[in-house]
């Protein structure tokens, strides 16, 4: 059975303007997250979701509900961004100037981290979670995070780690399609 994934990163939050990582801590959206999630909302306004999934953390559950307004939103911790530990609520700025830190965005094949999540355990999260969600077909909009998006779009194009970051961060509200058909999950 076939499914089409509306992938969707959440509209920019307070901490994404100040420049603040949020891991698996939370922040509101700004006006412009919200009114990017409403514009995403009028783009995909013909597409009839017969599913809504939102990772649990509130900006998320807030994107989702603004882009399907009639829908209820199910939400599930396997969608939730790479947990940080120390770096969450931290400057970026601040943290730019460590040489952890400056691996895990400079040379992402190379990062171990201590406190924080892997990039496979990420993905691996992700990837389950969208196979799981699947297996109904139909379309289905998700709403998830930054990094973990990113990981999981890196997985199912067979890209290495060391090119995790190449297309930069997707920017909030983005959708991205993705199609699942007899256990493959693919961008279309």
């Amino acid at each position: 059975m076939q499914t089409t994934i509306y992938l969707v990163r959440h509209g920019e939050t307070e901490w994404n303007k100040k420049g603040k990582l949020q891991g698996w801590l939370d922040s509101p959206l700004t006006e412009e997250g919200k009114n990017a999630a409403l514009a995403l909302q009028k783009q995909l306004k013909n597409v009839m979701f017969d599913d809504v999934f939102a990772s649990d953390l509130e900006r998320a559950v807030e994107t989702a509900m603004l882009v399907a307004p009639s829908m209820s939103v199910q939400q599930d911790a396997r969608l939730r961004e790479i947990f940080l530990g120390e770096w969450q609520g931290q400057r970026v700025e601040k943290l730019q100037q460590t040489l952890f830190y400056q691996t895990y965005t400079n040379e992402p094949h190379l990062f171990q981290p201590t406190n924080q999540e892997s990039f496979a355990g990420v993905t691996k999260r992700m990837m389950q979670c969208l196979e799981d969600i699947s297996v109904g077909g139909g379309n289905i909009l998700v709403v998830s995070h930054g990094v973990a998006i990113m990981c999981l779009l890196a997985h199912i194009k067979g890209l290495p780690l060391a090119q995790l970051w190449d297309g930069g961060i997707i920017p909030g509200a983005t959708v991205i399609r993705l199609q699942y058909n007899a256990g493959l999950l693919q961008e279309i």
